[in-house]
């Protein structure tokens, strides 16, 4: 069940401030969520179930589910052509989502470990096979070049006379020159 996104500080609506500033009685904020309650982008992440960051709101938000319901609040409505078609648009403000929508996706959620993926713990329980690599008899070559080089010099080359001679970083040839080093021993 989510959780319900406690404000900071309790805001009037246009109403409200349109009486303060007359000086006649402000009405009361209401104690119960209304559904169309709007959230903006940090809020509607508080008000899942865990609560999540604004950035993964971000990316939740562009369910098209989600992307239906936004509203958008402030900006400036412009009659543009679009794809042929003269229609308004808003140009600036920002997306808000509804109470109703957020929630009513947030319900609809699979939820934690149901989706694709490994599952937690599971580990490779053989070898990958690499019979079918074509990259195995090349690197299997360049083995065998480093294993004669350290019968050459007899167990004193370094990683960086390996890299140098086989064109590979020396990260790469001391884990290949180690590798052969354990295979002779």
């Amino acid at each position: 069940m989510a959780r319900d996104c406690a404000p900071r500080a309790l805001l009037w609506d246009a109403e409200q401030v349109d009486a303060h500033l007359a000086g006649d009685p402000v009405q009361a904020l209401p104690t119960e969520d209304d559904l169309e309650d709007l959230f903006s982008l940090q809020e509607a992440g508080a008000l899942l179930d865990p609560p999540v960051s604004p950035a993964s709101w971000d990316v939740f938000r562009r369910d098209p589910v989600l992307r239906e319901a936004a509203v958008t609040v402030g900006g400036k409505a412009e009659r543009q052509v679009v794809d042929g078609v003269e229609r308004e648009v808003i140009v600036g403000g920002v997306d808000h989502h509804p109470r109703r929508a957020i929630l009513a996706w947030d319900a609809s959620r699979p939820g934690l470990g149901t989706g694709g993926g490994r599952p937690s713990g599971s580990k490779d329980t053989k070898p990958r096979d690499r019979s079918r690599d074509p990259r195995v008899p090349a690197i299997d070559a360049r083995k065998q070049r480093i294993r004669k080089m350290l019968e050459d010099s007899n167990g004193q080359v370094t990683a960086g006379e390996v890299a140098a001679a086989e064109g590979i970083s020396e990260r790469q040839a001391l884990r290949d020159l180690n590798e052969v080093r354990e295979a002779t021993d």
